[in-house]
């Protein structure tokens, strides 16, 4: 889903619209640090020439450009004093670019102490400071840290299978596009997908399916898992791309909380308010 991925943060490039902090799920490999980084010269690379914009990537590449920080473990964790350096750093005026850029490699490594001290940076965001979190196991990642970023995975889908319950929670899905919050008053036909935690996290991860290969169709043209019908038809004529893309972000988010222990219903709750266009002060705890 790489294309789709590129897609979607070139168009919050273009629009303005770059989250303060993201967390990326990478294996690592070439192909996808290739990709993080190309995402890193465009953040910078906004209204400049391709001149510049090839020494600013040569730069980045050396690790030799004053507004990009990269920090990795400093033995078997990220310590504190790197995050208070990096804040330290970043505390001064910005000398060649109005953006400024951190990567923290193997965000999993962050213990309790660093990970509260980046979290104070994130509770608290500089428009112009964007945070890159890495990762090869998201689970790992604090649960604090993870819900304040837009997560983005690069990493392949080797066996993606549609629920026995598809076309439920197609329906579902289609409910909320169609009657938004009304759907409470027919939310009873939709109990199989909700009655428990192995049923939300699969409900959860066949929606996200069906909206990224919404995307795709709007991109290439075409479906990879899914067929047609009015439902998909519905969805798709009733958002772009943008709005596809915030969605997807909302069903990941509580994918994530889904692996920690949660009120079930306060995380349905969540998903309707919020994939209505609505806004949720609540807690899934």
């Amino acid at each position: 889903m790489l294309e789709v991925n590129d897609t979607l943060i070139n168009r919050a490039i273009d629009l303005n619209k770059i989250s303060h902090a993201y967390l990326f799920e990478t294996d690592y490999s070439e192909d996808n640090m290739n990709y993080i980084y190309d995402f890193i010269v465009k953040i910078f690379s906004k209204n400049k020439n391709k001149e510049d914009i090839d020494i600013i990537r040569k730069r980045i590449m050396d690790n030799n450009y004053t507004e990009f920080k990269i920090i990795k473990k400093d033995g078997q964790f990220i310590k504190k004093e790197q995050i208070l350096s990096l804040k330290e750093d970043f505390s001064s005026k910005s000398q060649e670019n109005d953006l400024r850029v951190y990567m923290i490699y193997e965000s999993d490594k962050l213990n309790a102490s660093s990970g509260n001290t980046l979290l104070k940076f994130l509770e608290e965001p500089d428009d112009n400071i964007v945070g890159i979190l890495l990762t090869n196991n998201i689970h790992s990642v604090l649960e604090t840290l993870v819900s304040r970023c837009q997560i983005i995975s690069l990493q392949k889908n080797k066996n993606i299978t549609m629920s026995e319950n598809y076309l439920l929670i197609l329906q579902f899905l289609y409910d909320i596009e169609k009657n938004k919050i009304n759907i409470y008053n027919n939310l009873n036909d939709y109990d199989e997908l909700f009655k428990d935690k192995d049923s939300i996290v699969e409900t959860l991860k066949n929606m996200t399916i069906i909206l990224y290969d919404i995307v795709n169709y709007k991109i290439n043209g075409k479906y990879k898992y899914i067929k047609e019908n009015e439902y998909i038809k519905y969805i798709e004529n009733n958002n772009d791309l943008n709005n596809l893309s915030e969605k997807i972000g909302i069903i990941d988010d509580l994918l994530n909380k889904s692996n920690y222990n949660i009120n079930q219903q306060l995380l349905l709750d969540r998903l309707i308010i919020l994939m209505s266009g609505g806004r949720y002060s609540g807690s899934t705890g």
